[in-house]
């Protein structure tokens, strides 16, 4: 255990650094009830695990040895919760830098407000229309980009490679304490926060996945590209609803926890219309949609990343570009995806009635490249340039559509990414290595008093409670152990969490 005032200024509203020493006290009091409404509020009953743990900073677990990613967020640490926010428009934004505490759950309260569309009951967020000029209209178009891992240090350290983000700090309203409000600090639950403007406490995207216990199985959230689990209604749902389907509404990215979650239910709700869904799939090359729920334009059939990086010369650094799992990886992708961004704002008359439009767009490459390599890594450098072209073209294609002072983005990310371990005294960590530990602890016997859920990000573990009572033991003799394993900071059971009180605001 490490010194609970030194780990305890990693959290919010608290001073900034995360470097401590092994083998101190454990958490002091007040960091623990932190930590624990962090919990609280990502935490959904069904989804959410019966043990809930919180690594030591600097820990980073990984799902095994040798497996596709070397770094893994889902921490309440700075550097996986402190995050960019800037809302930029020229006809719309005052500039300056904001020091108000700002978080996930504004964004859509904020365009809603702008866009004159009524908020939902379950929105959290505050509405943060001191940073608007008086205006007579809402913009034509307002836009969402999430940059998918981005921390809220590369902003400054990689200026040098960023001049439109640069500029749109510059010119916009830049808020530099913006912090997520929960944990997991994942890409599902990120994208959902974001997109419907609630807890995840309540829209009940809780994790990237969840153990199915009736099913005997892990599984997603957004299987078949579906969005029946999203359980409230989001930013594009209320816009669909309240322009009766005559906006149009784009929502693009990769990966459907990073895509679906930002379209909302489309056609598959009550009075809902079909909007735009675009999802590069890296099985097919290409891109996808679910046709019960959204549409995908015919004018997308023909792009294929495939091309694209045998046009390139299939290799990029030390990666030989061979599928679309590996493209995904390089600056090949934010190009490949602006094209189709471009094509889908200029075809779909994107800015030009009197109804406002909204665009929704995850860029996942600083995700997928912070994974492999890391943020400080010159792949990150060169990816994040890549990205901010990206932006560049299109905030081109949105002054070419609505004009320079007709629209308003706003810029965040989903989560963080955490530093290499190595230095420190801390290790990569594998969930595999820790649940054998534990079962060597409490199981002699070596049954599954856990269920083979090992979605590191999650930080969460799934217990076989009829097992459990046949050793004797409750959740508490659990989360004891679990909490004097020497990478734990602490550990919450399920009926601690479930019974915290929070308020929706």
């Amino acid at each position: 255990m490490r010194n609970g005032s030194i780990v305890l200024s990693c959290l919010i509203g608290l001073l900034g650094g995360c470097a401590a020493a092994p083998n101190a006290a454990p958490p002091a009091q007040d960091e623990r009830g932190e930590l624990l409404e962090l919990v609280a509020r990502g935490y959904y009953p069904g989804r959410s695990g019966q043990i809930l743990f919180v690594p030591e900073p600097g820990e980073v677990f990984l799902s095994k040895p040798m497996g596709f990613y070397r770094f893994m967020h889902g921490s309440p640490w700075e550097y996986d919760r402190h995050i960019p926010l800037i809302f930029y428009g020229q006809g719309f934004v005052a500039p300056g830098n904001r020091s108000e505490r700002a978080r996930q759950q504004d964004i859509a309260t904020t365009l809603l407000s702008l866009g004159g569309v009524p908020p939902a009951a379950t929105m959290s967020g505050q509405t943060l229309d001191f940073i608007f000029r008086d205006h007579d209209a809402p913009p034509k178009v307002a836009v969402v980009i999430v940059l998918d891992g981005m921390r809220a240090d590369y902003l400054q350290r990689y200026a040098g490679v960023m001049p439109t983000l640069t500029r749109m700090r510059r010119e916009g309203a830049d808020f530099d304490n913006t912090w997520i409000d929960y944990v997991p600090t994942v890409t599902s639950a990120g994208h959902t926060t974001i997109g419907t403007g609630a807890d995840p406490r309540l829209h009940g995207v809780a994790g990237n996945g969840f153990y199915d216990r009736a099913r005997g199985r892990s599984a997603t959230l957004f299987e078949g590209l579906s969005p029946k689990n999203v359980m409230v209604l989001g930013l594009a749902d209320l816009w669909n609803l309240h322009f009766d389907g005559d906006a149009v509404i784009i929502a693009q990215g990769t990966t459907p926890r990073a895509t679906v979650s930002l379209a909302g239910h489309g056609a598959c709700m009550p009075n809902g219309r079909a909007p735009i869904m675009a999802m590069f799939d890296y099985r097919d090359e290409g891109w996808v949609t679910n046709p019960d729920c959204f549409l995908l334009p015919e004018y997308l059939d023909s792009a294929s990343a495939r091309t694209v990086w045998e046009e390139a010369g299939s290799r990029w650094r030390d990666l030989d570009i061979d599928n679309g799992r590996v493209f995904v990886m390089t600056p090949l992708l934010p190009d490949f995806q602006t094209d189709a961004l471009v094509s889908m704002i200029e075809h779909e008359n994107v800015g030009k009635d009197g109804v406002a439009d909204l665009v929704m767009v995850n860029f996942k490459s600083p995700d997928y490249v912070g994974h492999n390599f890391g943020p400080e890594s010159e792949e990150i450098k060169e990816v994040l340039g890549a990205v901010d072209g990206a932006l560049g073209r299109t905030l081109d294609a949105l002054d070419a559509a609505a004009g320079s002072d007709g629209y308003v983005v706003a810029v965040t990310a989903d989560h963080g990414m955490p530093s290499e371990p190595e230095g420190t005294g801390h290790e990569r960590r594998f969930i595999r290595e820790m649940v054998a530990t534990l079962h060597g602890e409490l199981d002699s016997k070596e049954s599954r008093l856990f269920f083979e859920f090992l979605d590191t990000a999650n930080n969460q573990l799934f217990v076989d409670e009829k097992r459990m009572r046949q050793l004797g033991l409750n959740l508490a003799d659990i989360a004891r152990v679990v909490e004097n394993l020497p990478y734990v900071r602490t550990a919450f059971t399920e009926d601690e969490v479930r019974t915290t009180s929070l308020t929706i605001n």
